[in-house]
């Protein structure tokens, strides 16, 4: 049990707003709100919550009673409750008009982090310094009297948000279009699913035009054409200047749409930067269960050490761009095999890193050691994109490469090459698996998920395809009937 009680607004979408637009604009001039040169809207430092969790209910009371009565008679007081820190020592900043991305898993204290911010939750220490009108949309049925039609919930939810009636009669159009729930507007919310519950509330907080908008994984019930209106009304917040602030288990959408993102484990900041490099980092973690850095922040120059790598050993390496794997920070290996040098061409050459967005024949070789037998080698190739999404993955199995068993003690050089075809102008990540078995059933002896990093480009962005990969040889034609 928490000692906090629930507030009721914490599971209601929330706004908070100023009393005055003139007083919003004087304290967006306020000189504490600029950090350099770039107007800050959400400003947390260091940031704490702690709950008390009691074990059993009377010794609530216990806690009520007893501590001051030892106080009095000269006895240190006993704690009879055990303390959570949902968040700790937490600090950042949100620029206006910057979209800020929150992962995490469950439990890490995105939702506390968010709650704090709008002021349904207080803090337990630290300061949170927001500037301008709050909308949030924290959990599904957000706000709404489940006996109040969809149309009073949005004139009911407007007069929360600070608008007058003749303000809401004048987007009440512009609410029920983006809801798009036809004739369910006047019928009751209890009669709603969780998707046209969150269509109504996204739309009510969307259209009030705030400064800052709080999302809450609320969008993960929505369906993908409602996701991509959403995310369009995001650009166009953005646009004016509206900092979001967004959780979701999305990394595809953090990826896409934020451009900074906040790693959130246990309670503390495990991680901000770029979105690219914080989302590999995490699904690294959580799928792979390859330990991180102690500073991620460190990996948003590892492309770039990685390609001076390639470039100085290009210079000076006399064996045609062989490679040592001492820049690779993701390696899964239990210690069976011990990689040495590896190599990579795209049509014969060697040390590319950018390539033009067209088919090409990839060569990847490599060398390992085998400490131990190996009955059935299983050597796994696959490219992954910036959302760390496998854009070509396969194996010796399923390509119908039969490979020998291995003496313990062996050197050996693998060959891999294939037809890449022209992959969407983006950053690529080779990765490279040797197991023993068949798939789904094999023993992993050692994956580099980060073996080989390289840069598609194009030559001409006006016509880019919009797949993960281009296709050849298209015709498409018009004839006069």
């Amino acid at each position: 049990m928490f000692s906090e009680t629930k507030n009721i607004a914490e599971s209601a979408a929330i706004s908070l707003p100023l009393e005055k637009e003139e007083q919003e604009e004087k304290r967006y001039e306020d000189e504490s709100t600029i950090t350099n040169g770039s107007v800050i809207a959400i400003r947390v430092q260091n940031l704490s919550k702690c709950y008390q969790i009691y074990d059993k209910p009377h010794d609530r009371l216990k806690q009520s009673f007893y501590p001051r009565l030892q106080r009095l008679i000269g006895q240190p007081p006993k704690q009879y409750h055990r303390e959570f820190w949902a968040l700790k020592d937490v600090s950042f900043e949100v620029k206006k008009g910057e979209t800020v991305g929150i992962i995490g898993r469950n439990g890490s204290g995105k939702s506390t982090l968010l709650q704090i911010i709008c002021g349904t939750l207080a803090p337990t220490s630290g300061n949170i310094d927001t500037k301008g009108r709050i909308a949030a949309l924290l959990e599904l049925g957000s706000g709404f009297n489940p006996e109040f039609t969809g149309r009073e919930n949005v004139y009911m939810n407007g007069t929360v948000l600070g608008l007058s009636k003749e303000e809401i009669d004048e987007r009440f159009d512009a609410i029920a279009s983006f809801a798009d729930i036809g004739q369910f507007m006047d019928q009751p919310t209890k009669t709603y699913s969780s998707g046209m519950s969150v269509r109504l509330a996204f739309a009510v907080q969307a259209q009030v035009d705030p400064d800052i908008l709080i999302v809450d994984e609320a969008l993960s019930v929505g369906d993908i054409r409602f996701q991509n209106k959403c995310f369009r009304r995001f650009d166009e917040l953005r646009e004016n200047g509206c900092s979001v602030l967004f959780v979701t288990h999305s990394l595809g959408q953090i990826d896409a749409f934020c451009e900074s993102t906040i790693w959130l484990e246990a309670g503390y900041i495990k991680a901000q930067g770029k979105p690219a490099s914080i989302t590999r980092a995490y699904t690294n973690l959580m799928v792979h269960g390859l330990p991180t850095t102690n500073d991620i922040t460190q990996q948003n120059k590892y492309a770039e050490e990685q390609e001076a790598q390639f470039q100085d050993e290009e210079l000076n390496n006399s064996k045609k761009n062989w490679l040592s794997l001492s820049n690779c920070k993701n390696i899964k290996n239990p210690g069976m095999v011990k990689l040495g040098r590896f190599r990579v061409a795209f049509d014969e050459q060697f040390g590319l890193t950018d390539i033009e967005s067209q088919s090409s024949i990839v060569t990847v070789e490599l060398e390992a050691e085998f400490s131990e037998f190996v009955t059935s080698p299983l050597l796994g190739l696959g490219i992954f994109n910036n959302l760390n999404e496998p854009v070509i993955h396969f194996n010796s199995f399923v390509i119908w490469s039969d490979l020998d068993e291995i003496a313990p003690g062996k050197i050996l050089l693998f060959n891999c090459r294939f037809t890449m075809p022209p992959l969407r102008p983006g950053e690529y990540l080779i990765t490279i698996g040797i197991d023993d078995g068949v798939p789904n059933s094999s023993i992993v002896l050692c994956h580099v998920y980060d073996l080989f990093p390289f840069r598609v480009r194009a030559e001409d962005i006006l016509h880019v395809q919009g797949g993960y990969v281009a296709i050849d040889n298209a015709i498409i034609e018009m004839h006069t009937r």
